[in-house]
């Protein structure tokens, strides 16, 4: 039996209804992406790992999707893990960087500002969009 057959047989277990079930109870059994309500909905893995059963995670990486969005989410690639442990570490390093980076914005926005109120005119130039101080 194929990875494909043998997926589909586990979404019929018991098991797995009843974490679909405890899902969509828990998202009110609308879509979290468009919230739809009136709708066929599924029960999305946020994040497979390799060898896990479907119903084998934590009701966290699972969400409510209607058909359309659960099929516009797996137009991008899910990650595959070798473990929860590993999921979550690489969404607690995905939170981290993120922050990070909000940080950076932030603090590129004070600099700008505080040019500004110097006196100094941006640009953009070429189709590269370099900054560039006019004055």
């Amino acid at each position: 039996m194929d990875r494909k057959e043998w997926y589909k047989q586990q979404l019929q277990t018991p098991e797995w209804k009843a974490k679909r079930a405890e899902v969509y109870a828990r998202d009110g059994y609308a879509c979290v992406d468009c919230g739809e309500d009136a709708v066929t909905i599924d029960c999305h893995h946020l994040h497979y790992v390799k060898g896990k059963p479907p119903w084998d995670y934590p009701t966290g990486d699972l969400v409510t999707v209607c058909r359309d969005c659960h099929e516009e989410r797996h137009k991008v690639s899910i990650m595959q893990f070798a473990s929860h442990e590993d999921a979550e570490m690489w969404y607690a390093i995905s939170a981290l960087e993120a922050a990070m980076l909000e940080e950076h914005l932030a603090d590129i926005d004070n600099r700008i500002k505080w040019l500004e109120d110097r006196g100094a005119i941006f640009g953009i130039r070429g189709t590269q969009g370099q900054v560039k101080v006019l004055r």
